[in-house]
C-alpha cells in the first residue's frame, strides 16, 4: 500500500494530503530517464572495454600481428644497417685505400640527426605510431646508405678497370724468356764501352744475349708507333706506345711480326732476336721509356723470378761490361 504524504498548509494552518503536479512528475520522470540511460551508456562502454566485440578483436589481434611483424622487420633492416656498416668500413679503410682515394665524407654516411622528421605526422597513432615512425625512418636511411654505396662501388669500378688497364699496358715482362742458364748473359742499362766506337757512353737499354731466332714478346698492351730500319744504329726495330707516358723499344731485329699502327697485347709475339744495325752479336737491344726519359729497363723484368735470381739478374746487369751494341 502506497504511503500518503501530507505537508503543512500556513494560509489554512492544517495539514493537507500532498499532491505532486504534472509538471513535477515531468521533470522528475526525465530525471530518472536521463540516469537510466547515462547508466547504460557507462555500462555499454565498459562492457566493450571489458568484452569488444568480434570485429574489434579480430582488428586487435590484427594488430598485434602487424607489431610482430614489424618488429621482425625492424631486426632484419637492423642486421642489414651493420652489413653496409661493414662494407662502408672495407670501402674507406681497403678499396678506396689501395686506389689512393678519399673516403666518402662520414656526414653522408650519417645522414643528419631529422632523418626521421618527415614522418612526424604517424606520432598521432597512439598503438603504432612510434613504431611505424622508426620503421620507415630506418628503411629511408638505409635505402639512402645504399644508393651512397653502389655510387661509390661504381667510381672504384671505374678506377678498377683503369687500373687493370694500367697494370696491363705498364712494361711488366721480360722481352725474351729466360732460364738459370742465360741470367747472366746481359749487359746493363748505365755507362758502357761501345763495342764498335770503344768510348765510353751511356747504354740506354738491357741488352739480352739470346740465341738468333729466339721470338720476342710484347711486354705490355699497346699500340705500335714503328716497325722498321733504323738510321740511327737499332737497325730493325719495333717501338710500342703503352699510353701512361711509357714507350718500348726492341732493337736489332732478325724480323717483326708486326706492323705500324696495329695494337698488340702483353706477350704478344712481335719478331725474332737477329743482329741488324750497329751490332757485334745476335741479342736483344730493349728500352724502356717513361715521359720521353730513358729509364732503367731491369726494374720492369721481375716476371718468371724468385727474388734471389731477381737480384741475380740485377747484379749482373749492373756489372762494367760491354754491351752488344
Amino acid at each position: 500500500m502506497k504511503k500518503e504524504r501530507y505537508v503543512y498548509n500556513p494560509k489554512t494552518l492544517s495539514y493537507e494530503k500532498f499532491v505532486r503536479s504534472w509538471r513535477d512528475r515531468f521533470i522528475n520522470g526525465i530525471g530518472i530517464l536521463s540516469g537510466i540511460i547515462i547508466s547504460s551508456i557507462f555500462v555499454s562502454l565498459l562492457y566493450q572495454r571489458l568484452f569488444p566485440s568480434q570485429k574489434e578483436q579480430a582488428l586487435l589481434r590484427e594488430l598485434e600481428t602487424m607489431k610482430y611483424h614489424t618488429n621482425t622487420v625492424q631486426h632484419k633492416l637492423d642486421y642489414y644497417s651493420k652489413q653496409i656498416n661493414e662494407i662502408q668500413l672495407r670501402d674507406a679503410k681497403v678499396y678506396r685505400n689501395i686506389f689512393g682515394v678519399s673516403p666518402i665524407d662520414e656526414n653522408r654516411w650519417g645522414g643528419g640527426s631529422n632523418k626521421y622528421e618527415k614522418f612526424q605526422d604517424l606520432n598521432s597513432y597512439p598503438n603504432i605510431g612510434a613504431l611505424l615512425k622508426d620503421l620507415l625512418g630506418k628503411t629511408d636511411d638505409l635505402e639512402r646508405r645504399i644508393g651512397l654505396q653502389i655510387k661509390s662501388l661504381d667510381s672504384l669500378q671505374i678506377l678498377a678497370n683503369q687500373r687493370e688497364n694500367y697494370i696491363s699496358s705498364m712494361p711488366s715482362i721480360k722481352p725474351v724468356v729466360m732460364n738459370e742458364d742465360n741470367l747472366d748473359q746481359l749487359s746493363g742499362f748505365g755507362m758502357r764501352v761501345h763495342p764498335i766506337h770503344k768510348i765510353l757512353r751511356l747504354h740506354a737499354g738491357l741488352d739480352f744475349n739470346v740465341p738468333h731466332g729466339t721470338p720476342i714478346r710484347a711486354t705490355g698492351n699497346g699500340r705500335v708507333l714503328k716497325s722498321g730500319q733504323s738510321g740511327s744504329g737499332y737497325g730493325l726495330h719495333v717501338v710500342i706506345d703503352h699510353g701512361y707516358k711509357y714507350q718500348t723499344l726492341y732493337g736489332h731485329m732478325s724480323g717483326t711480326k708486326v706492323k705500324a699502327g696495329q695494337v698488340v697485347k702483353k706477350g704478344q709475339l712481335i719478331g725474332y732476336v737477329g743482329s741488324t744495325g750497329t751490332s757485334t752479336a745476335p741479342h736483344l737491344h730493349y728500352e724502356v721509356h717513361f715521359n720521353g726519359n730513358a729509364v732503367d729497363p731491369i726494374k720492369y723484368c721481375m716476371d718468371g723470378l724468385t727474388p734471389s735470381q731477381y737480384e741475380q739478374l740485377v747484379r749482373k746487369a749492373g756489372l762494367s761490361n760491354k754491351s752488344f751494341d
